[in-house]
């Protein structure tokens, strides 16, 4: 009998552990290069932000610049709006089993660094998906070590959301932040307390590091929710972002100073040093909200005949010495990894960064830590005329709904911005 409780105690234990999972970012090793996680609607690529509906598929893909064409695995996670583990099991949302290896394998062609691609088109006829909400993909290695992960997000078409962008009503924010108001329209659902009921998720440039949650609506009106939110729904407007362009193999163009051929064979494109300080006025510039493409002018298959250059960063600004000065961007999913950290160096006074980058157009920006704590518009700037792309996402569950459904997606952009 007592080892009947002691099963029972050590079960619900496991239970409780797998549960209270929470999500957490996993960067990937220095030898995998290139993490795409990109999304189709109805046949049309979306190179933004991974998000489908129903019905629709992802493309995964990546490079291994080992080149030696190891065998990967994946597994398929739900989670909440807050991204803790589903309190459901795995065939509640999954048609199929985890664990698949990844079979479309090519190596590169005709480039100075070799390397292997890897792609994954999912849902696929192995694995299905079966609910909306969140998700996540976890590529393995072949001892079944995590190597990193990737968020998705599956909606149903149900609610309709309204949205305009506004600057604050806080006279002191003006100028430099940004608020969201929104009217979500729900016809098909009966709510037991829309309060709780239903949860709001903004994104700003599809980025989870700077999401906002707990977001409840502050009316109610006939079959509309309303949120007429100032402090709650605000975002400070940041700075457009910089870029550079690695295309053309070997020739100078936009924001690169020099391109040399370094001793291990590979390019190595100098960009012009970067001025940034958050006293200048506001400049336009034409964006893509710090995402990237990848492409190669002379190639067929960039995926495959893209090659490797080495960027090289240089910024003058100033900073205390606790301060840590990162490259930020899409192009490594908004990490903060010691590959992108800048250093300084006391020949030029300038903080340095060498990053290897695949082929294409890339945005990015600088980004300060201290004590822990993030900064994005410390070194370059807080402004309200920036454009920016928010998503707005609109989670249900009710009793008998044991997850979080995402029933509707809304956009805006503060390109329209409204005084």
């Amino acid at each position: 009998m007592k080892g009947f409780f002691f099963f029972i105690a050590f079960f619900t234990l496991i239970i409780k552990n797998v549960y209270s999972q929470k999500y957490i970012s996993v960067s990937p090793p220095p030898n995998i290069k290139t993490v795409q996680l990109r999304s189709f609607n109805s046949g049309e690529k979306l190179d933004i932000f991974p998000i489908i509906s129903l019905g629709n598929y992802f493309t995964l893909s990546f490079d291994d610049i080992n080149a030696t064409e190891s065998l990967y695995y994946y597994n398929i996670k739900h989670y909440d709006s807050y991204w803790n583990a589903s309190k459901i099991f795995q065939n509640d949302y999954l048609e199929g089993f985890n664990q698949i290896p990844i079979q479309d394998i090519k190596g590169s062609f005709n480039t100075l660094q070799s390397y292997t691609h890897y792609n994954l088109t999912f849902p696929n006829e192995n694995i299905q998906l079966k609910i909306s909400g969140n998700y996540a993909i976890e590529i393995l290695d072949s001892s079944g070590e995590l190597l990193f992960n990737r968020r998705f997000i599956v909606h149903e078409d149900i609610s309709n959301v309204n949205s305009y962008i506004l600057r604050p009503r806080n006279l002191d924010l003006f100028q430099t932040h940004q608020n969201i108001q929104f009217d979500v329209s729900i016809s098909t659902l009966s709510f037991r307390d829309p309060l709780k009921d239903i949860k709001i998720v903004l994104l700003k440039n599809y980025n989870w590091e700077t999401a906002k949650y707990d977001i409840s609506p502050q009316y109610i009106e006939n079959n509309q929710l309303l949120f007429r939110y100032d402090k709650e729904t605000q975002f400070e407007g940041g700075d457009e972002f910089l870029f550079f362009d690695t295309k053309n193999a070997g020739i100078r163009v936009y924001n690169i100073n020099q391109v040399v051929i370094g001793e291990d064979g590979l390019y190595t494109n100098y960009l012009f040093p970067d001025v940034v300080t958050n006293e200048s006025d506001y400049f336009f510039r034409q964006d893509i909200n710090g995402d990237y493409l990848i492409q190669n002018i002379k190639g067929v298959k960039s995926e495959i005949d893209a090659d490797y250059h080495w960027v090289y960063f240089q910024l003058a600004t100033v900073t205390s010495p606790d301060e840590e000065i990162y490259v930020y961007g899409a192009f490594n999913n908004f990490a903060l990894t010691s590959e992108n950290k800048m250093t300084f160096n006391p020949s030029s006074k300038l903080f340095e960064a060498k990053i290897l980058f695949k082929q294409g157009f890339y945005n990015y920006t600088y980004v300060t830590k201290k004590e822990g704590k993030v900064c994005l518009t410390c070194l370059t700037g807080n402004y309200a005329q920036t454009e920016n792309n928010y998503l707005i996402l609109v989670y249900y569950q009710n009793l008998g709904t044991p997850y979080d459904r995402l029933i509707g997606v809304g956009q805006a952009s503060s390109f329209d911005i409204k005084n």
